[in-house]
């Protein structure tokens, strides 16, 4: 009851109740297709329907809510269920954005719907938000081979309950110290980050975002599975993540899994947008005082670095 009521609110502000097909290429994307393995944002017979609003809300706040949504959702599985309720995810930047996860309800009630229908969705709204320049309150109902799978609402209005809140569950609890040009943190897991951001490789703060949240959806299809050298991003935008296990050169890899990955990618992500610096930027990752991995983001994959589609 309490969602329709919402959504009865949400369907009167809205500009249009007439759903409209989201686009996810455009002009400034020719050389893109959408059946390139390399977009996270799923296969063409996914599909993504909008029914956009009046409010509009900060993208930077938008860009934080982005991140930590996707590495909330991805940690857990790509294609296991949500939780068959609404899911709210606050913006870390603004309590007042918030990203609801609408489950849909047939004969025998609620319906599960996998994570990675959530992730393809944040991918294409995130996606098309930066090309058009608009940030502003929408529906996005979710469908696959013409079956509704729910909806996503994003609005600067708070509903329902919040996942992802804890420090247990977020990587960047920042308790960090910073000198010259590295900084440190840690996340309740125990793995401690120490970053040396480039004085070169200048990118955007819209490359760091999508790049990571391209590469966030790739890594949470292998979520448990040890990482050997990952690497992806998100085509159009220019960073690149890669991540080397520090036992890879042994033949004995250390135990980092890809959801290990996936926090590793969001603390690089939002340490940039916290300090406002979007250069290329190496990152340590420590357990129990001793080096598990390496690698971040950079404007484009090292040299003899694997493909992302063959990882």
């Amino acid at each position: 009851m309490q969602f329709i009521l919402f959504l009865g609110w949400w369907l009167i502000a809205a500009v249009s109740a007439s759903p409209i097909t989201l686009d996810v290429l455009s002009s400034a994307q020719v050389n893109v297709s959408l059946a390139d393995p390399l977009l996270p944002w799923g296969p063409a017979d996914f599909e993504v329907r909008t029914v956009p609003g009046r409010g509009t809300f900060d993208r930077k706040a938008c860009y934080a809510l982005a991140v930590k949504m996707v590495a909330d959702i991805g940690v857990d599985g790509f294609d296991a269920p949500l939780p068959r309720r609404e899911i709210s995810f606050p913006s870390p930047n603004d309590p007042q954005l918030v990203a609801t996860v609408i489950p849909e309800e047939g004969g025998q009630g609620v319906r599960a719907i996998a994570r990675k229908y959530v992730l393809w969705t944040v991918a294409r709204a995130m996606n098309q938000m930066v090309l058009d320049g608009l940030f502003v309150n929408c529906l996005y109902s979710m469908y696959y081979r013409n079956q509704r799978l729910g909806a996503l609402l994003l609005s600067g209005k708070p509903p329902v309950d919040q996942i992802g809140t804890d420090d247990s569950d977020r990587s960047l609890a920042l308790h960090f110290s910073q000198a010259a040009n590295s900084t440190q943190d840690s996340n309740a897991q125990g793995s401690v980050y120490e970053y040396d951001f480039s004085t070169d490789q200048q990118m955007t703060i819209e490359d760091v975002v999508m790049g990571t949240v391209g590469a966030i959806v790739h890594a949470a299809e292998h979520n448990q599975i040890n990482v050997g050298v990952f690497v992806g991003g998100f085509p159009r935008y220019r960073a690149f993540h890669y991540w080397f296990n520090e036992g890879s050169s042994r033949g004995q890899l250390e135990y980092f899994t890809h959801a290990m990955c996936i926090r590793a990618m969001q603390a690089a992500a939002e340490m940039a947008m916290m300090i406002n610096n979007f250069h290329a930027v190496n990152v340590k990752v420590n357990d129990r005082s001793k080096q598990i991995a390496h690698g971040g983001y950079y404007e484009r994959p090292p040299v003899r670095s694997p493909n992302a589609s063959n990882l």
